[in-house]
């Protein structure tokens, strides 16, 4: 019988080992699990802020991009109106030489008209 009780007891020691093991490779495998999750997620928060940074920044050129080319474009608006008003402005002042210069003459020969009339 002693045989038998050792071989129980051997077995129950064995059954007792395999437990205690199969709990620690299940608690081991749980915190890699963990920790895997924990490194996924910095991960995932890393790319997430390096994207959100990257959009950010080419945001902001675009902005300096549109800011210049409206400036530029208000440049050259400004220059065409400024040309424009030049042209009008000559226009007018032709036109009204011209008038006033036919009116000068206009006077000028009935001025003549009238002096030679009150001289004769």
């Amino acid at each position: 019988m002693r045989g038998w009780h050792q071989r129980c007891a051997f077995l129950a020691d064995k059954r007792a080992a395999l437990f205690i093991q199969s709990a620690l490779r299940a608690k081991v495998a749980r915190d890699y699990l963990a920790s895997v999750k924990a490194a996924v997620i910095l991960q995932s928060a890393l790319r997430a802020h390096r994207g959100r940074q990257h959009y950010l920044h080419t945001r902001r050129q675009v902005v300096v991009i549109q800011s210049a080319w409206r400036a530029l474009q208000d440049r050259i608006a400004l220059r065409r109106l400024q040309a424009t008003v030049a042209i009008q402005a000559a226009s007018r002042m032709h036109s009204q030489r011209k008038a006033f210069l036919e009116m000068k003459e206009a006077t000028i020969t009935l001025q003549a008209a009238w002096r030679g009339a009150v001289d004769r």
